[in-house]
């Protein structure tokens, strides 16, 4: 809508406000609006980042001992704050403690993007970036105490725990405290510490390696030191030494455990010369540098000798990096590979080099590379170069990354370790798996597409899921090849076109220090993860893979949902402790059923807790046994426990009433033992339902069932709906109601309907609850996109008593997450409709549809107390958008856009702000806490008002402040108080016009209070 049919600035005239003697907005908002709540660390919280309806408020860890683990506290204000501190007490467990100095704080940073991540060279974009380009992504973490934060603003703080290896198990608890300048905010905070240790990175089997420039220069390209020019510090001064000591202790902390020697710039400045045909090699300072960081902090068990035997730059031929000059004029340089004197240098260097490695007795740990990402007209010179070095050192490991396959198989046999890109892993898993050598993960500007990656736009939790990747399929290290590359932009000509490609940490020139990321942390979770995960497959491999596969299938397969990705981990760290992976909370009060049982082996003993006992079928073939779990659950996973019979195919499966059944989980190759099944779904029932039991029966020693009750029934869980026939190839069997979520399409638990790449489509879904009932709020899942969008580009809920006369109760337009969230005023509903727009395109060429849930109101929000009262407004609204009938702000209709005449606007003067106020007539006095106003939302402009405040009055007259907003939870204003008699409430809502801002539009207001009767 255009600016140029200005109008007068909507306001209240001084004397309304002072008739009513109340102070206006502008003096009610010396006490800053302030939202705090909590997300996990998979969680980008941005700046623009608003708490959901039902955000948590607290940190909850649970967490191996020598684990870090974090959480995330976000703040937001309506005027500008300084965080002066995040203040810790010890966290206790009985008469135990984790010390306060186990836990930290840092500040999220945020990086200008300006554009998404794509492969530059092949023009690979992301195929999901979490956010569109230009804009500000959260990525470092600020060393300082304190921050300021604008109004209206987020600032994420990171909260970091570790527990030392001697804490005993227990759950801890104690208290953050967010100071400001004006208030402090507590926030509990718990740590299940349980009974399994993570070893030290420089005791693991996990590889971790990423080139560092800071040491020295690692290629032709390097030309400026990049310590003098980001901290002003020479090399190998005092300074220089304990920023490395620094540097070391992050790298430990961090799990990084493969130092990158740049072996021959430390040879040049540490005095080594060529004197004609002789090299004269002084190993001193390679030695201190090893040795700081290997002794010092014991960050690291790997030494990655860095030189290249040759490397190809352009159209220059092979190069090796030699030492060349005078013993008074020594440098580095790369010198033609074939040359007599390169080939003079190799011997020398390599049989010094191994004399001494030999020496300090670090052979063991030492590894070298010879050139990277080979291509095919390299395989014959990379065979020959790995000859000559094997010649001479037998023992030394040679490993180098690979973008293609077929050199990566050429020269195989002449690699110690595989280091393929994660597409090569991906489309060749059974080679690396098979390989019978060890082989690392590998990332470099790619894989993007749907690949999981560490790039800045992409979700925080790709790294850690990586990690779990790697587990799955036997990788043993990951490397990159950039750990500080900070002469790479991040933007502009020559910039990264893998956003976040070229470093990991940022340079800290004020704390003598570098910044980790959210990246790294994430790097570091899954590591941890994937020492977990080996300390289980220790004893339990089916079980171990199981639980990967939880949570990550392929690398571009892979859950999205963040609560799901920490009850992973939480499943995990249980599994790793031995035990019981899930406590019984959810099968303690439930009833078992089965097929058939055997004379003392009744369904019930498989949840007794006891797995020496269980059940038995009392027949071979197909068999099921039945939970039912009394209420509806939030079902994560279930692991089961087989005893002497067990069948190799068995399906598990969800029931809302115990009648109709969805698969959540299938296999045709079961072994037996223990076996772990990701499920996230929702349920009462659950069945697994076995259909080649051995003749003497089937047996199932324990259950065990991860999840939690919901707190409130899903009221369409289960039910009938009509929808229009989706695609032959892509039907529907109940996928909407069943309580299964789907992933990717090809997983066959969404139905599908064809769009083409032009044109619109609309497909409507009514849900039958069977009875008349209360419903607050509908979720959907949304289609989980990969290398497709074949999600809603809009979706409209709409509620009927009758099924012929439809309310619209809200709309939304594309999802930032996984779930289409939405709330409205209690209504009674018999028949709820969903409607699914899609537009189509390339890659939108379809669109699949899956779960929709139905809720009742929160508990003491089931009346809305201003449903169909009357009122008045301080201004009229614009003609062309009027308040139909004058009842449009309490008449249950929630709008959509503004031209569906559903709400009305008011034209806003350019760069003001002034208070427009509703005044509603409420039928009686009542108990008044809790005041919801709509905000309107179309994905294209900002129509919603930039502060609502709220007052109350017995009398109509005098008015009483009693809160204000000045963001959304959700599609609403939200203003809690404590309990008031009222017989009138006055809504003001301010704007301040701008670009895309030019009106204000106003649509449902609700309110609610603790007694429902009138006073």
């Amino acid at each position: 809508m255009s600016a140029l049919r200005l109008l007068a600035m909507i306001s209240v005239a001084a004397a309304v406000v002072g008739t009513v003697g109340v102070a206006g907005p502008s003096l009610a908002a010396a006490v800053p609006v302030t939202s705090v709540w909590t997300e996990n660390s998979s969680v980008n919280v941005f700046q623009d980042s608003l708490p959901a309806p039902g955000s948590a408020t607290a940190v909850d860890l649970t967490m191996a001992k020598n684990e870090y683990e974090a959480a995330q506290i976000a703040i937001r204000k309506s005027s500008n704050f300084t965080i002066q501190k995040v203040s810790f007490g010890d966290l206790s467990s009985g008469g135990n403690v984790l010390a306060a100095a186990n836990l930290a704080y840092q500040f999220v940073e945020f990086e200008h993007l300006d554009e998404n991540s794509r492969a530059g060279f092949e023009n690979w974009p992301l195929d999901n970036p979490i956010r569109t380009a230009p804009g500000d992504f959260p990525d470092a973490l600020s060393n300082d105490a304190s921050t300021a934060v604008p109004a209206n603003q987020t600032m994420p703080i990171w909260i970091r725990a570790y527990v030392p290896a001697a804490t005993p198990a227990g759950v801890y608890t104690g208290t953050a405290t967010v100071v400001t300048d004006v208030g402090s905010s507590n926030v509990p905070v718990t740590v299940d510490v349980r009974n399994v240790t993570i070893p030290d990175s420089n005791q693991s089997t996990f590889t971790t390696a990423m080139w560092m420039n800071m040491l020295g220069f690692l290629s032709p390209d390097n030309t400026q030191d990049p310590i003098k020019k980001e901290y002003g510090i020479d090399k190998y001064s005092d300074g220089w030494w304990s920023l490395m000591d620094n540097v070391a202790a992050s790298m430990r902390a961090y799990r990084e455990n493969s130092l990158s020697v740049p072996l021959v710039t430390l040879l040049v400045d540490g005095g080594s010369y060529q004197d004609g045909a002789t090299y004269h090699f002084n190993w001193t300072l390679v030695d201190q540098v090893i040795e700081r960081f290997m002794d010092r902090d014991h960050a690291i068990n790997q030494i990655e000798g860095f030189w290249w035997f040759y490397e190809i730059y352009g159209d220059t031929g092979a190069k090796t990096e030699i030492i060349t000059g005078t013993p008074t004029s020594r440098s580095r340089d790369y010198v033609g590979s074939d040359t007599a004197t390169v080939k003079r240098w190799n011997t020398q260097f390599l049989t010094s080099l191994r004399d001494h490695v030999r020496a300090k007795g670090w052979e063991d740990k030492f590894w070298v590379h010879i050139a990277d990402e080979i291509t095919d007209d390299q395989v014959s010179r990379y065979r020959a170069a790995a000859d000559t070095i094997h010649a001479i050192w037998p023992q030394v490991r040679i490993a180098d990354t690979n973008n293609v396959q077929s050199p990566m198989e050429a020269v195989a046999d002449k690699r110690n370790i595989l280091i393929p890109n994660l597409n090569l892993t991906s489309d060749h898993a059974d080679y690396y798996t098979h390989s019978g050598k060890p082989f690392w993960l590998y990332t470099c500007n790619i894989p993007t597409g749907s690949y999981l990656n560490r790039l800045i736009d992409q979700p925080v939790y790709s790294q850690r899921e990586m990690m779990w990747y790697a587990y799955q399929t036997g990788a043993t290290g990951y490397l990159h090849w950039a750990y500080d590359a900070w002469d790479y932009p991040m933007n502009g000509d020559g910039g990264q076109d893998s956003k976040g490609d070229g470093w990991i940490v940022k340079p800290d020139k004020d704390h003598h220090t570098i910044k980790p990321t959210i990246r790294l942390e994430s790097l570091r979770d899954g590591i941890q993860d994937w020492e977990l995960l080996r300390i289980v497959g220790q004893t339990k491999p089916a079980l171990a893979q199981a639980i990967s596969a939880a949570l990550v299938t392929s690398a571009t397969r892979y859950n999205e949902d963040t609560g799901f990705v920490s009850r992973m981990h939480n499943a995990l760290v249980a599994a790793a402790a031995g035990g019981r992976t899930f406590v019984a909370n959810l099968t303690i009060a439930s009833v078992a059923s089965a097929s058939t049982s055997a004379a003392g082996s009744g369904a019930g003993n498989a949840i007794d807790s006891d797995a020496s006992t269980g059940w038995k079928s009392a027949a071979g073939g197909s068999q099921w046994w039945q939970l039912d779990l009394r209420e509806q659950a939030q079902v994560d996973a279930i692991q089961l426990t087989w005893g002497s019979g067990f069948a190799k195919s068995y399906k598990i499966q969800l029931s809302y009433n115990g009648t109709d059944w969805a698969d959540a989980y299938a296999t045709t190759s079961a072994g037996g033992g223990d076996t772990f099944a990701g499920i996230n779904g929702k349920a009462r029932y659950v069945r697994i339902a076995a259909s080649n039991c051995p003749t003497t029966g089937c047996v199932i020693n324990d259950v065990q069932v991860g999840g939690s009750y919901l707190a409130s029934q899903n009221l369409a869980g289960g039910k009938y709906y009509d929808e229009p026939d989706p695609d032959a190839a892509y039907p529907d069997l109940g996928f909407s109601t069943d309580g299964v979520l789907a992933g990717h399409y090809d997983d066959r638990r969404s139905y599908g309907y064809h769009v083409g790449t032009s044109g619109s489509f609309t497909a409507t879904v009514t849900i039958d609850l069977e009875a008349l009932r209360t419903l607050g709020s509908v979720r959907i899942h949304r289609y989980q996109n990969y290398e497709e969008h074949y999600d809603p580009d809009s979706v409209v809920v709409s509620t009927s008593t009758d099924n012929q006369a439809y309310t619209q109760k809200g709309s939304v337009g594309k999802a930032d997450g996984l779930w289409y969230d939405l709330t409205f005023p209690p209504s009674a509903t018999r028949y709820l409709r969903v409607t699914f727009s899609k537009n189509g395109g390339d890659l939108a060429d379809w669109l699949f549809l899956d779960e929709i849930e139905a809720y009742a109101p929160p508990a003491g929000e089931a009346v809305n107390i201003v449903q169909g009262a009357a009122y008045t407004m301080s201004e009229e609204p614009d003609p062309g958008y009027p308040d139909t009938d004058g009842h449009e702000a309490t008449d249950g209709v929630i709008a959509g856009g503004y031209g569906d005449g559903d709400g009305f606007g008011f034209v806003v003067q350019y760069l003001t702000a002034e208070p427009v106020t509703v005044d509603i007539a409420l039928p009686a006095v009542r108990d008044v806490n809790l005041v919801r106003v709509a905000r309107f939302e179309d994905g294209k402009h900002n129509y919603a008002p930039d502060r609502v405040d709220v007052y109350t009055s017995t009398n109509g007259g005098s008015y009483q402040y009693r809160g204000a907003a000045t963001w959304a939870t959700g599609q609403w204003y939200e203003i809690a108080f404590p309990d008031t008699t009222a017989d009138h409430i006055r809504i003001a809502v301010s704007k301040t016009g701008g670009d895309q801002a030019d009106w204000l539009f106003l649509d449902e207001i609700s309110a609610y209070g603790s007694q429902l009767a009138a006073r």
